[in-house]
């Protein structure tokens, strides 16, 4: 039995026990007590869930709507067919089969490409076609959806134990939300994205990632809240509902090794990600890596809270949505390639800044990548996989001297 499925039954134990205490007496009169407090406010709770879906139902219209005009524009200015002329990734070539099993001839017919997929997708989730395909960004009203099949539940997460964990976790005192560091959720919510001001205080989607935050902390308490957990939850709740935001937030760092190690301050597995990392800026961008490694700016500077956010603090809400799109069918690796790839598109502007620009460039790089296509067309060309990540990964930790 691995260790995450022994936790996640250890937890599901507890869980268990939790509920017999809950019957005691005391429990009954807080339960009954909460249950009439609900009923006075379920009208208001009503309100707030139509106006949380007209809020999700807009942001998806608004990409969308994005989405085709920056189609319209690449077109006319011939972007697109520069962009698929550079295009040399041997690893995009293998998708161009002849027997592809959809095509798309317009933007229009995106959509019900997509449906087909989602009627197919036990059939075509492990197709290779589908990582082209998400390399032309998913329709905003399906992308939700599609990100939920992506990341599975392999935990067997269920309503009643999300409910049965929210319970808890309200319930518990103070110094057990300072232990697993729910206490400082409140704060991070006020700055969590907050250019869309939907989370902070009194607005419509605050109360659904802090439920989707503290349910976290108390189902891996070994976890427990981690700065950059708001912003992971933020975006998977402007394309779910509440539940489902959860769900793909548990699995998606169950599955993920890379999130998983950072998110555990595993610093050991920490530092072997950072030395893979500076291996390929020394053959992708070694004069970035000569001027960081002058002015003292290592990977944690940078790095870790790309990791952290998933670049959701580096980017609009558009192209986070495109760069997870293809994150969730290349995997761990891509976020790798899309770091690589903000250097190399940095890359004068890095070599040539004291530490002062340079750290000003890293905390506003959002200014220097206005579409998806400036930052993907840094990126598509890198040939990274998970397999090479973790080979050197194994190497570099043998060897345990200065990159070569």
């Amino acid at each position: 039995m691995s260790t995450e499925q022994y936790i996640t039954e250890l937890i599901a134990a507890k869980i268990k026990l939790a509920e017999c205490e809950d019957k005691s007496i005391s429990k009954s009169r807080q339960l009954k007590l909460l249950s009439e407090k609900l009923n006075e406010n379920s009208n208001q709770l009503d309100k707030a869930r139509n106006e949380n879906q007209s809020l999700l139902d807009s942001v998806a219209q608004l990409i969308d709507e994005k989405n085709s005009l920056r189609v319209q524009i690449e077109k006319q200015s011939g972007l697109t067919k520069q962009f698929s002329a550079e295009q040399t990734d041997t690893e995009e070539d293998e998708y161009r089969s002849p027997d592809q099993f959809f095509e798309i001839p317009n933007d229009e017919d995106t959509v019900e490409v997509w449906n087909r997929v989602i009627e197919n997708w036990e059939e075509l989730e492990k197709s290779k076609k589908l990582k082209l395909l998400s390399r032309k960004g998913i329709p905003a009203k399906l992308r939700g959806e599609i990100w939920s099949k992506c990341i599975g539940n392999s935990l067997h997460i269920t309503p009643q134990l999300f409910n049965i964990l929210l319970a808890r976790a309200r319930a518990s005192k103070q110094a057990d939300k300072e232990e697993n560091g729910s206490v400082l959720i409140p704060m991070d919510l006020k700055r969590t994205l907050s250019g869309l001001q939907v989370f902070q205080k009194e607005q419509p989607l605050h109360q659904s990632l802090h439920d989707l935050l503290e349910g976290f902390a108390a189902y891996r308490p070994d976890f427990g809240y981690v700065q950059g957990m708001a912003y992971l939850g933020a975006i998977l709740i402007l394309h779910l509902g509440t539940y489902r935001a959860f769900e793909c937030f548990a699995n998606m760092l169950f599955k993920s090794e890379l999130i998983r190690t950072f998110y555990s301050f595993d610093l050991n597995g920490m530092q072997s990600y950072y030395k893979v990392f500076e291996y390929y800026m020394e053959r992708k961008v070694p004069g970035v890596l000569s001027r960081f490694e002058e002015i003292g700016i290592s990977p944690d500077v940078y790095l870790l809270e790309w990791i952290y956010t998933m670049y959701s603090r580096c980017f609009s809400l558009e192209i986070v949505s495109r760069i997870w799109d293809r994150y969730f069918f290349e995997g761990d690796a891509y976020i790798f390639k899309v770091g690589l790839g903000i250097l190399i598109g940095l890359d004068k502007e890095l070599q040539n800044g004291d530490i002062d620009s340079v750290v000003g460039i890293i905390n506003n790089i959002s200014s220097h990548f206005d579409s998806p296509q400036k930052i993907f067309r840094h990126v598509d060309h890198l040939n990274i996989t998970i397999y090479k990540i973790n080979k050197l990964r194994i190497k570099l930790k043998a060897r345990n001297s200065p990159l070569n």
